[in-house]
């Protein structure tokens, strides 16, 4: 089953034209709600280490190979 992917374009939002505080306002708020709400946000954090931290092992592996030979 594919995992559903909630998503909110800030893109397309923004195009339009803002003229009025009030419109500044409540997209600031849309996007803080967003934000601070981890049922639809998630922290790459740990997951961007786990992949440089692979890709950093697989680097000194090739450059060992490569000095080796």
């Amino acid at each position: 089953m594919k995992k559903r992917v909630n998503r909110y374009d800030f893109d397309t939002t923004i195009k339009r034209r803002i003229r009025k505080k009030s419109q500044i306002l409540g997209m600031s708020r849309i996007y803080d709600e967003i934000w601070n709400n981890n049922d639809v946000t998630q922290d790459y954090k740990q997951e961007l280490l786990e992949s440089l931290e692979f890709v950093y092992k697989k680097i000194i592996t090739l450059n060992f190979c490569i000095i080796s030979h």
